[in-house]
């Protein structure tokens, strides 16, 4: 089912608008919520693009889910796949940067997935993301580059600085494929670090 979610049409290269691979994203909705038994409360999808993570946790058993971007023609896009799929009742889209998201904090239950922009464009918009994410949710699931050192990361040190704890790190092959003027190869080969966290005490 993941693989009918749209591609982006005409994606700004500033956003990194590049959607997170099918497989990946039903492995980390399976991975949580079927082998584990974790059923979020509200799944939270930070630049959702056209969906991908946020259907994922859906088609899965999640109940409900908020997909939130800045770009109004991709969550047109996610609306529109959402109700051809009869799973409109299901989710909520909001219209919004990220930075200035006004969503209730710390809601019981709620769990954060994303994919956000990795900094290759707009220095730290990553952190952005994370520092968002970390204040309206208890449990974080996120995509990020891979880093040369696992350990001594900013992404890492940023988690557990802030009093949360990573209880799981994944390094994925993430392909993508070309969207953008400049993209020459048929695919495009990178690596990503998927990091889980969860807040002390939960």
């Amino acid at each position: 089912m993941l693989s009918k979610v749209p591609y982006i049409d005409n994606p700004v290269e500033e956003l990194e608008q590049y959607k997170t691979p099918p497989d990946i994203a039903a492995d980390i909705a399976w991975d949580v919520v079927k082998s584990r038994g974790i059923i979020p409360r509200i799944t939270v999808d930070l630049g959702c693009g056209t969906g991908s993570l946020c259907f994922s946790f859906i088609y899965v058993g999640a109940p409900y889910c908020v997909c939130v971007d800045i770009d109004k023609k991709v969550i047109s896009k996610a609306l529109e796949f959402a109700r051809a799929e009869e799973l409109a009742d299901k989710v909520d889209f909001i219209l919004s940067d990220v930075r200035f998201l006004s969503i209730r904090k710390n809601v019981s239950g709620s769990t954060v997935v994303m994919n956000p922009p990795w900094g290759t464009r707009v220095r730290g918009i990553d952190s952005v993301f994370l520092e968002k994410a970390m204040e309206i949710s208890e449990m974080i699931i996120s995509i990020h580059a891979l880093p040369r050192d696992l350990e001594k990361n900013y992404i890492v040190k940023l988690i557990e600085n802030n009093n949360w704890k990573i209880i799981k790190k994944e390094v994925r092959d993430f392909p993508i494929k070309p969207s953008l003027p400049h993209h020459e190869k048929k695919i495009y080969k990178t690596k990503a670090l998927i990091v889980e966290a969860i807040k002390y005490g939960e």
